[in-house]
């Protein structure tokens, strides 16, 4: 693939997670609860083009209704999304289809995390897909000009040893 993960590590150097993710993060990650996820796959995805026309496609849905039309356009509303810019990060909101179902549920029983995605778009180009069902982690690495790899992580929140959900997972990752 042209990519080592050698090339791009810098020894020496520390991360302040909390400095680099922000106030807003920092209270609004724990809140998914990412520690209690199922590791599941994991694989690098080569791509011809640029890296920047990789990050622009986790940056709307508009384009699920076609690229996705076999799998997310049945789950998600292709055409709306919020966004909400936090720091040097992003978040977009994606409403499920299912959120049609609170408009006849009281309000005191919504569970909005439940009929929502939400990317965040980590400066300059991480991305965690937080849904219901699965956590997906991307992380968009430039290899050339016209080259870039994409590490892939898809983590089950839900048991796959239930029925439909090793499907519903299967269909999350091969929709990537």
């Amino acid at each position: 693939t042209g990519y080592h993960p050698d090339e791009y590590e810098m020894p020496g150097v520390k991360l302040d997670l909390d400095s680099y993710l922000g106030a807003e993060l920092n209270q609004e990650l724990p809140h998914w609860g990412f520690d209690k996820v199922q590791a599941s796959k994991a694989a690098p995805i080569p791509l011809d083009g640029n890296w920047k026309l990789s990050l622009e496609a986790f940056l709307e849905s508009y384009h699920f209704d076609y690229a996705h039309r076999d799998n997310l356009a049945h789950f998600y509303y292709g055409n709306v999304a919020d966004i909400t810019v936090m720091g040097r990060h992003i978040r977009l909101s994606i409403p499920h289809k299912s959120i049609d179902e609170l408009k006849t549920t009281p309000v005191d029983d919504w569970v909005p995390e439940n009929h929502i995605t939400l990317a965040y778009i980590l400066f300059p180009g991480t991305i965690l897909i937080n849904s219901p069902q699965v956590l997906e982690f991307f992380q968009i690495v430039p290899v050339s000009a016209g080259k870039s790899v994409v590490r892939h992580a898809c983590y089950a929140r839900m048991d796959l040893s239930e029925p439909g959900n090793q499907e519903m997972f299967d269909m999350t990752w091969e929709s990537a």
